[in-house]
């Protein structure tokens, strides 16, 4: 690697948005709704906020747009404090991108005029040749004298993205962005604004509370409950590595068996593991997802076959064991076995995490 690249590679990486102990508590509430939350998003990366209703997502969202002001900590965007116990930068001047849930988009102006909109200030030629570079970036050339009544959900939703994109911003942040889609256009969109993403380089914050959309978009995922902080990392990571049992339990779908940590191994009851590190201290239990369960065809054993999900492309079973604990487990479509049938299950962790029982 050159000089110049790895120079160039290390600018792609600086922080844009940086918060550090950031505070919301809203008047007449008990509890607050943002504690002492830090993190930093890169440059071209995608975070998705992920958590339950009312885990501080949106307030945390709308924090760092400007539209609330925190009681404690601050927000800096690049090299300058927007927000703390003695600085304050309005919305406007932030220098941010907002895709809201419903798009927002001027009933009364047409889509070219939506995109234009925040181009005020500008050159009548330059204003125009970046209208034209978004419309063609989200494939709506053809669309830009249409109102926005006259367009299907997906298409309002890429006209929002050009609208927040054109002005160049440091950071796009998109509020529950697909949440008015219905589910196969959600899909179809959600390609769609990676793929614009990408190709812009852009920097993005999102916030979810569908965990398909945060693995789908996001470079890491900040993982929310109760306004804190439970993990902040890497799809992958975040669900075969779960900090927290709330994470475990949260992403996707995780059954916990007890256990016993013998000499650098973990005892189930269907089977020796190998474990490194420092088990938790006390009574412990082994997270396992539906994929580390594999039901065997040769012959029955040690659980018993409680339902059975049909998901088109796959089964998911909930089993009961001899001790009386439940695990999930999944197979391929075609293998089909019934309430009351019992068999044998061999257990093919990922990783073996543990947490205190």
């Amino acid at each position: 690697m050159t000089h110049a690249a790895g120079v160039s590679q290390q600018k792609a990486r600086r922080p844009v948005i940086t918060v550090a102990g950031l505070s919301k508590t809203y008047l007449g509430a008990v509890d607050e709704a943002v504690q002492e939350l830090s993190f930093a998003v890169n440059e071209g990366e995608t975070l998705a906020l992920l958590g339950p209703s009312g885990c501080g997502k949106t307030t945390t969202l709308r924090l760092l747009a400007g539209f609330e002001a925190p009681d404690a900590g601050e927000v800096r965007i690049r090299d300058a404090v927007v927000a703390s116990a003695t600085a304050w930068v309005p919305p406007e001047r932030r220098g941010l991108g907002m895709v809201f849930q419903q798009f927002a988009l001027f009933p009364h102006l047409t889509v070219r005029q939506n995109v234009a909109y925040g181009l005020r200030g500008r050159g009548r030629a330059e204003k125009a040749e970046r209208v034209r570079e978004m419309l063609e970036l989200v494939s709506m050339t053809e669309f830009g004298e249409r109102y926005p009544h006259a367009l299907s959900g997906g298409q309002q939703q890429r006209a929002a993205l050009a609208r927040a994109l054109a002005p160049r911003p440091s950071v796009v942040l998109m509020d529950e962005p697909f949440a008015s889609l219905d589910a196969g256009l959600r899909s179809q969109t959600r390609r769609e604004v990676k793929a614009i993403l990408t190709r812009t380089g852009a920097t993005a914050i999102m916030v979810t509370h569908d965990q398909e959309e945060a693995f789908a978009l996001a470079d890491r995922i900040l993982v929310m409950r109760a306004g804190r902080q439970e993990q902040l990392n890497t799809p992958d990571n975040i669900y075969h590595r779960p900090a927290t049992r709330f994470v475990a339990g949260f992403v996707g779908q995780a059954d916990f068996l007890p256990v016993e940590v013998q000499d650098n191994a973990v005892v189930t009851e269907l089977g020796r593991f190998g474990y490194e590190g420092s088990p938790p201290e006390g009574a412990v239990e082994m997270m396992l997802r539906p994929d580390d369960v594999e039901i065997c065809d040769d012959g029955p054993g040690e659980g018993v076959v409680l339902d059975r999900e049909f998901k088109r492309a796959y089964n998911r079973y909930s089993l009961r064991l001899d001790s009386g604990a439940t695990v999930r487990s999944v197979t391929p479509a075609m293998g089909v076995y019934h309430a009351g049938d019992r068999v044998r299950l061999r257990l093919r962790p990922v990783h073996v995490v543990l947490f205190p029982r």
